[in-house]
């Protein structure tokens, strides 16, 4: 799954064109990615699909990262919402989850 994480956000970097500092709102959305298949206990042979996500900026770096999502196979759904927070320690995306809701 890091793999697909590390590949959604170079094509998010291809798109804007590889501007030095990638799309705050991306990087929050990829953070919650992984941490959301971990909370619905995925097996290697499922995939996730958060499609399309909102974000919104809640001030002092956090963000508000919600949407639906489904699993296959399996035909799970149904919905998110992930905070992340500004975190130094966070090497790869400087970013750490706050709080998780699996709807």
């Amino acid at each position: 799954m890091t793999v697909r994480l590390v590949a959604a956000l170079v094509a998010v970097l291809a798109v804007s064109g590889c501007s030095a500092e990638p799309d705050p709102n991306a990087v929050a959305a990829a953070k919650c990615h992984l941490p959301l298949s971990q909370h619905l206990g995925l097996t290697a042979e499922q995939r996730l699909s958060t499609g399309q996500v909102a974000v919104r900026d809640l001030g002092e770096g956090r963000r508000e990262v919600s949407g639906p999502f489904s699993v296959t196979p399996g035909g799970r759904v149904g919905g998110f919402v992930c905070v992340v927070a500004p975190d130094a320690g966070d090497k790869l995306r400087g970013l750490r989850v706050e709080s998780l809701r699996v709807e």
